[in-house]
């Protein structure tokens, strides 16, 4: 962790989201901040983390609100800095007339990600873990959360910090050993490579899971395809849980697609609804047909849904053959009516998932939303939220698994171990750009950048 650094600047912003609420939060951090606090506020803040009911002022000690206050003395903050938190009533007036007054008493506004930013520079988060507070904070899903927490609780930074440990054990006995050749011995070369292998292994399987940790954090696009009629627009309502697509007897009704996030099993889905596929006349209907081609490359899964009380026809099979090598589940809908005109091809009923819903009824919505799960997630037998990483850290892991290679291939050609060194230090140095011990401005600019103001 970083030693505590210490900023002149005082800075304050709204901490809570935007728009009306029931409480507001402004949090100040800095030097000047319980001196600020108390020319704005009737109470006085002597205890640490004790909640104050009072007054809040403007600069011209003008009444703005009632409302709470509470005092962090740093280092035991957020921030490691002197830090006030204002609960005011959640009106954007209020928080804004509020805020002003502190500007006027010295302090500037936040710029995104400030607070989290000088918790990081104060070493009271690592680098991990502070990404972890903006994932905490646009996390979608239970499971997107959940990540983010494990994140959060420094489960990612204990790895790193164990990797640390293991490649400056190895390296220092090598340095030792060339410096000091006569009392520190050389690495054990079998041992060391057996290491290796593990610390490989490990790499390997963070990288293996890129694909299930975009499932986790963005989500998983699923197109539902079909003819018109064939219930499309149901199906995406019995999902949601709600009427959100139009259903209607009449053919076309959905001209455009439409997308809905649901969560199943922890997972986010985002389900898009659209157009009949068809030959049109209708120019309107025949654009939200062509947009479909696009949907069909971003989906991770297709929902081909067909009426069983319609036979296959043509445009059936012009679909399947747009649709058969993507992951695929088909939806035979409406098993509430008696007609069972509809028989699949052999092809079709050999190499795909079947299932018979009514959407109408909601009828085998739970089990259609379990095979979506196990489709999705097959691939995945390891789902270990704790290897999840964001694209950054995939990028500084990807550099150590190829470092590993060539450090293996460089022992096995018996090179000597000062050659192994350097490696080891390449390797140390992106161990450091993970947690932050080794990192520029410019890519902490970068990070912080992406958080919201207040956080």
């Amino acid at each position: 962790m970083s030693a505590p650094v210490a900023f002149s600047d005082t800075i304050a912003a709204v901490a809570t989201a935007a728009g009306v609420g029931g409480i507001g939060i402004i949090r100040i951090s800095g030097p000047e901040a319980k001196t600020i606090s108390e020319s704005l506020f009737s109470a006085t803040l002597k205890t640490p983390r004790l909640l104050v009911f009072g007054t809040f002022y403007d600069a011209n000690r003008n009444p703005i609100d009632e409302g709470c206050a509470v005092y962090f003395k740093g280092p035991a903050s957020y921030t490691g800095e002197d830090v006030i938190e204002y609960h005011t009533h959640g009106s954007p007036v209020i928080l804004n007339a509020l805020l002003t007054a502190i500007f006027q008493k010295g302090a500037r506004p936040a710029d995104p990600g400030e607070f989290t930013r000088h918790a990081f520079l104060n070493g009271k988060l690592d680098l991990t873990q502070a990404e972890a507070v903006a994932e905490m904070v646009h996390a979608n899903s239970d499971k997107s959360r959940q990540a983010a927490f494990q994140h959060l609780e420094g489960r990612l930074y204990k790895k790193l910090t164990s990797y640390r440990l293991t490649i400056k054990t190895i390296l220092e006995q090598i340095e030792g050993s060339v410096d000091f050749p006569d009392e520190v011995p050389g690495i054990d070369r079998q041992e060391t490579e057996k290491i290796w292998n593990t610390l490989y292994q490990d790499i390997q399987k963070i990288i293996q899971l890129k694909d299930f940790g975009k499932q986790v954090t963005q989500g998983i696009k699923c197109l539902i395809v079909g003819q018109p009629n064939a219930g499309k627009s149901s199906l995406l309502n019995a999902l949601s849980g709600e009427d959100r697509a139009i259903v209607s007897p009449v053919s076309g009704t959905t001209r455009d697609y439409i997308e809905i996030p649901v969560q199943i099993g922890g997972f986010r889905f985002e389900f898009t609804d659209t157009a009949g596929i068809r030959k049109t006349a209708h120019k309107v209907e025949a654009i939200g047909i062509s947009k479909i081609k696009n949907l069909l490359q971003k989906s991770q899964v297709v929902l081909w849904t067909l009426d069983q009380s319609q036979p296959y026809a043509d445009e059936d099979e012009a679909i399947w053959k747009r649709i058969k090598k993507k992951k695929l589940l088909i939806v035979l809908n409406k098993s509430d009516l008696k007609s069972k005109k509809l028989k699949l091809p052999e092809e079709i009923v050999k190499t795909a998932t079947i299932l018979h819903i009514s959407a109408k009824k909601e009828q085998g919505i739970d089990t259609l939303k379990s095979n979506l799960l196990e489709q999705v997630t097959a691939d995945f037998p390891d789902q270990n939220l704790d290897l999840v990483c964001n694209a950054r850290q995939l990028s500084c892991f990807m550099d150590i698994h190829q470092t590993l290679i060539r450090l293996r291939q460089t022992m096995k050609a018996g090179f000597p171990d000062d050659i192994l060194a350097i490696d080891l230090k390449l390797i140390l140095q992106k161990i450091g750009e993970l947690s932050g011990d080794d990192v520029t401005e410019e890519l902490l600019d970068g990070i912080f950048s992406r958080f919201c103001v207040g956080k």
